[in-house]
Parts: C-alpha cells; structure tokens; sequence
C-alpha cells in the first residue's frame, strides 16, 4: 500500500448500495472467493472507505454461494449426553471445592482453607464442610464417613471435576470398593450440569451480604448459609430442599422463614415426589432438544 494511489470512497446511502456493494463483489469474485483477509487486503490497496474492515468481514461472512461451497474447519459437535435422572436423593450427587480466604479457628487452632460443597442432584440438598488447609484424600474419606454417611448412605453416581484428590487412587479406590460409578468432567465443559457451579456461586452470594451485614469471618457463617440454601423455595420443583429428602421442614432459630405447606407432613405425599420428577424430565427434554 506505501506509495499506491487509494481512491476514497465516500460514506453515503447511496455509495452504500451502488459503489462499496460493487466493490466488494467483483474484488471478492475475482479472488475466486477467497477468505476475509485477503479480500479485505485486495480492496485496501486500491481503495478507502470509512468501516471498509467491517463492511468486508460481513460481506464475506454471509456470502451465499460461500456458506454452500466452502468446507468448514470445526470439528463436528458432539450429541449431549445428559446425566441421568435420579429416582430418589442422595443416590446422584455433585461434589466441589470453594476457596476461600483463610481463616483461623481460634478455638481449635486450625487454619480453614476451603469448603467442600456436597450437592444431591435430585432434592438440591446442599452441604458445606469447612477444611483445613492439606488436606489428604484419606482425612476426605474419612470426614464422608463421619459427616455425611450416617446422615445420607453412599451414593451410586458421584459428579467431580479433576481435582487432585478426585484423580487420586486412595479415591478410586473408596469408589470402586463401594460400587460408586465416578462422572469426572473438565472445566466449562457443555455435557455436565454444573451443579456444584451453581451452588458455589450461591453460598459466595449469601457469605457476601452475611459478611456485610454481621461481619463474622465465613467460618461462622457457614450454618447458616446452609440453612438459607436449603429451606429456599426451588422454583423447578416449587419445593424446598428440605421438604424433598426428609418431607418436612425443619424448624429453625432467629426467625428463619418456613413455607406454610412444608409444615404439614400429611402434604408431602408421593404426589410432590412425581411432580419433581416430571419437571425434571421435561426440563431434560427442554435442553437435549
């Protein structure tokens, strides 16, 4: 272009249409329909006009004769293989790490790194363990034999990112002796359901405004966290958390909101349980479609 002559092409309606359009064309054609950059470049060289980049970019992109003729470079999309529907809580579950800033226990002395956040895929039954900072898979397992399974069992499916601890063999082979089948996926990846995702990024929005209102360090706050996860009212199975796995909701201190529904027993029938269950069918459906 240094030492070339470029006429200006000036920006009207009517330049527009008549001029730019035919400009493109023919330089586009005689390239034998060559890609953005080297029209662009062609034109560029002999000619000017305000948003030429632009204009060139989406000519060339929605060319139709191009979009018919040219091969593409994608690798061909995968079908989406969703996760199958639980039949009851606690036999389908999610599992993560939230960091958080470290914190001391002043009583025990131990220095809290993380939280290891337990999803159930069925209810939404969220349960969060504070942990110190190193900790091994064997304390892990050990902690899901104390914490989790008096209260819940073992589950059949657990849903993991690559965590060291979740690669490690001490895992595997807690899983393996327990028949418990690993769905490990990577990062941002479109055939997991991110539901440990979707929890962190609510027990982040509670500890915030905890934090503002009451100043307590998130060690404090983290029952209470649980709490509000857990008797809110999921709008895809217009029940709460608790209501699902142990059909009612239990009562709670300083005033915690329970909904009417949830305090009578005799409601929670088998009836909610199909009603969840067909949402979450159509839901799938929705999505796979």
């Amino acid at each position: 272009m240094d030492n070339q002559v470029q006429l200006c092409v000036p920006d009207s309606a009517d330049c527009n249409v008549h001029i730019k359009n035919g400009l493109l064309d023919r330089i586009h054609q005689s390239l034998g329909h060559a890609s953005y950059s080297k029209t662009y470049h062609a034109l560029a060289s002999h000619f000017y006009q305000p948003n030429m980049a632009k204009d060139t970019f989406e000519y060339c992109r929605t060319y139709g004769i191009c979009q018919l003729t040219k091969q593409s470079t994608q690798r061909p999309f995968g079908l989406l293989k969703a996760l199958p529907i639980p039949e009851r809580p606690f036999t389908h579950i999610s599992m993560d790490f939230l960091f958080l800033p470290q914190v001391t226990n002043k009583s025990a002395q131990v220095l809290y790194y993380y939280v290891w956040v337990i999803v159930d895929r069925f209810s939404k039954y969220t349960i969060i363990l504070p942990l110190p900072l190193n900790y091994t898979v064997v304390q892990l397992i050990n902690t899901y034999y104390t914490s989790i399974y008096p209260f819940f069992g073992l589950p059949q499916d657990i849903v993991t990112d690559r965590d060291v601890l979740f690669t490690s063999l001490a895992w595997k082979k807690f899983c393996i002796q327990n028949n418990i089948s690993q769905s490990m996926f990577s990062a941002y990846h479109p055939e997991t359901d991110r539901q440990s995702e979707i929890a962190n990024k609510s027990i982040i929005g509670i500890l915030r405004v905890k934090l503002l209102e009451q100043g307590l360090d998130w060690l404090s706050a983290i029952p209470s966290i649980q709490v509000a996860i857990n008797t809110s009212i999921d709008a895809s199975r217009d029940a709460a958390s608790h209501t699902l796995y142990i059909r009612f909701s239990p009562k709670f201190e300083k005033g915690v909101v329970v909904p009417a529904a949830s305090l009578r027993p005799d409601m929670i029938s088998n009836a909610l349980w199909d009603s969840v269950k067909t949402k979450l069918v159509r839901s799938r459906i929705a999505v796979t479609q």
